[in-house]
């Protein structure tokens, strides 16, 4: 099955070896990334293949050694800016699909989890082990929020609430940052909620 992305489409595979990756990895004669090299437990091994224009002979390839921990890596799609937004290990990656480069990576201070994208504000949130970052759409770090082990969170209206392992959940209001624990209410924001930049 086919991602159809602008005039290109993707396919994904998984593969039990690296081997096996970097030899289908070698026959893309578009590019080809390989991410996630640096990880000490190299388990589980993905491959983006990018059929580039309306026929889709050329390949561009993108591989990822993941560690996995029962998580598997995520890609969220951004044709507007012509890039692929990936998650996996603790960082987030964009490549761009016309020029076939990294446009930007950040490192995260745990476990990468999943993406959400908002539309207002206009920011895609990436949520990690035990917090999440909201960045816009150039890879800029807005502001992030660090606690505990989340467990599962929802949105309602402007509201991000959040569920913790073992703190209190909270409600983190999406437009002025501020944060109300749910069993207890006020309305300052915390100071963990760093603005970046």
């Amino acid at each position: 099955m086919y991602l159809s992305y602008g005039k290109h489409y993707i396919e994904i595979q998984s593969y039990e070896s690296k081997t096996e990756m970097m030899n289908v990895l070698s026959k893309c004669e578009g590019g080809r990334l390989i991410l996630g090299e640096s990880a000490e437990q190299q388990t589980f091994f993905y491959l983006i293949k990018i059929h580039l224009g309306w026929n889709g002979k050329l390949l561009f390839g993108i591989g990822i050694c993941s560690e996995e921990y029962g998580l598997k890596p995520h890609l969220l799609l951004k044709p507007q800016d012509s890039e692929l937004l990936l998650g996996f290990n603790n960082e987030v990656v964009a490549v761009g699909v016309e020029d076939r480069k990294i446009h930007f990576r950040i490192l995260l201070d745990s476990l990468f989890h999943a993406f959400l994208t908002l539309e207002k504000p206009k920011h895609i949130l990436v949520f990690h082990e035990i917090g999440l970052l909201a960045l816009d759409n150039t890879g800029q770090k807005l502001w992030e929020y660090e606690e505990d082990v989340i467990e599962d969170f929802d949105i309602i209206e402007d509201c991000l609430n959040i569920k913790f392992m073992d703190a209190s959940p909270i409600s983190l209001n999406l437009q002025n940052l501020s944060i109300h624990k749910l069993h207890e209410f006020f309305n300052t924001p915390v100071q963990k909620i760093r603005a970046v930049g």
